[in-house]
């Protein structure tokens, strides 16, 4: 009984994997496109809702093209910094919530470049540091980002103004309506990780 477990949960791991190296193959092709990456960074919806949770994804998903036991290794050199890995995600990723940094993206090519760099680099991170952190650190890290893509869309929901000099009120309105959705699925998902963690423990 215990073999069959065991195995199960091993083919589990390896489709998991196979799943997440299409995935990011998908999410890579669509950043390639030139015509695709552009339409969507000149919506402020797109870019924050679709756009950057992909390359997000993709910096996520960059380590499962890595060899099991490679990964395994990595994870365990890098568990003394999980906090720090933790940390780096959650400000790269939330800095470009900032309607300022948006803007300057938008008419400034070093600082799309920088921007995308960072959240790969944020969805890289963040993997290494949840797989090799400790539960409740992810939990506090993670609930703050949710809280705060919560809050960040509030506040692009409720202006009367645009906040982006780039982007239209209505543009505006429906970026901050789908953070605020994103934030509260994240905040669910992560408290239901972070109670199996703690389940096994």
């Amino acid at each position: 009984m215990n073999d069959c477990r065991a195995l199960t949960a091993f083919r589990l791991r390896v489709d998991s994997r196979y799943a997440i190296r299409i995935g990011t193959l998908l999410a890579a092709a669509i950043l390639a496109v030139p015509t695709l990456r552009e339409l969507a960074e000149a919506s402020m919806a797109l870019q924050m809702l679709v756009l950057l949770p992909l390359m997000l994804a993709c910096g996520w998903g960059l380590p499962a093209w890595l060899s099991t036991a490679r990964e395994a290794r990595l994870i365990m050199a890098t568990r003394a910094y999980g906090l720090a890995l933790q940390t780096f995600a959650a400000f790269a990723a939330s800095v470009w919530m900032v309607p300022l940094a948006l803007d300057l993206s938008r008419i400034d090519g070093r600082i799309n470049l920088a921007k995308y760099a960072l959240v790969l680099a944020a969805g890289t991170a963040a993997r290494f540091g949840c797989r090799g952190g400790s539960w409740p650190v992810t939990l506090f890290f993670g609930g703050n980002f949710a809280w705060m893509m919560v809050t960040a869309g509030g506040l692009y929901l409720e202006a009367e103004r645009r906040l982006c000099g780039n982007f239209l009120l209505r543009d505006q309105q429906i970026a901050g309506a789908g953070l605020m959705a994103f934030g509260l699925l994240l905040g669910v998902a992560i408290c239901l990780w972070a109670a199996r963690r703690a389940a096994e423990h």
